[in-house]
C-alpha cells in the first residue's frame, strides 16, 4: 500500500496527502482471439480480480474507484472471396 496523489477537480490538481492508503489490489485483463474460416472473434474481461476475489474496494486514487468488471465480445467477419 502506498499514499497516491489527490485530486481537486475544481482545481484540476493533483495534491500531495498521507490521509488514506490505496493499493494491495491486482488488475488482471484476460483476453481470447479466435479464427474460424472468414470470422474473427474476440473476448476480453478488464479487471477480473473483483470476481475472483470478492474484494470491490479498489481504488485508483482517493475517492476515485477503478474501473469495474467489464466483459467485451467483438466479430469481424471477411467478405471478400
Amino acid at each position: 500500500k502506498y499514499y497516491a496523489p489527490g485530486y481537486e477537480p475544481a482545481l484540476l490538481q493533483f495534491y500531495n496527502q498521507r490521509e488514506r492508503e490505496i493499493g494491495d489490489y491486482p488488475i488482471a485483463t484476460v483476453y481470447a482471439n479466435m479464427h474460424l474460416k472468414q470470422t474473427r472473434f474476440f473476448l476480453m474481461f478488464y479487471n477480473v480480480a473483483p470476481q475472483v476475489l470478492n474484494k470491490n474496494e479498489s481504488f485508483s486514487l482517493p475517492g476515485y474507484p477503478v474501473n469495474p468488471f467489464i466483459f467485451k465480445l467483438g466479430l469481424s467477419v471477411n467478405l471478400h472471396n
